[in-house]
């Protein structure tokens, strides 16, 4: 097992130096900064507040959205079933608005 330290002294046009101790010629490596602008997560947000997260996968998104609404169903147990397929098809909705909108740069 190799042993790796980051020496912050010692830094070079924004970038951090580690080495590695495995030999007795020490091996040197640059690796980049982190960026500090991370873009949020896609997120579709229901009429309740909950957040889902938008993924790529249809049939994911699709238990995703379906398992919200039953998690309603149990909450309130007044809902009648054209309120859940109407609070599913706002969903679907919301889906396909946030799966078309040009990505910004």
């Amino acid at each position: 097992m190799s042993t790796v330290f980051i020496n912050l002294k010692e830094r070079k046009n924004n970038r951090l130096t580690v080495a590695s101790t495995t030999s007795p010629n020490t091996r040197r490596a640059v690796l980049p900064r982190k960026k500090k602008n991370v873009k949020p997560l896609p997120i579709i947000t229901c009429k309740c507040g909950a957040q889902i997260l938008l993924v790529p996968d249809v049939a994911a998104m699709s238990r995703a959205i379906e398992r919200h609404v039953l998690s309603h169903k149990t909450k309130e147990k007044k809902l009648k079933a054209k309120e859940l397929d109407a609070l599913r098809d706002d969903l679907i909705a919301k889906v396909f608005e946030r799966a078309v909108l040009p990505k910004s740069p």
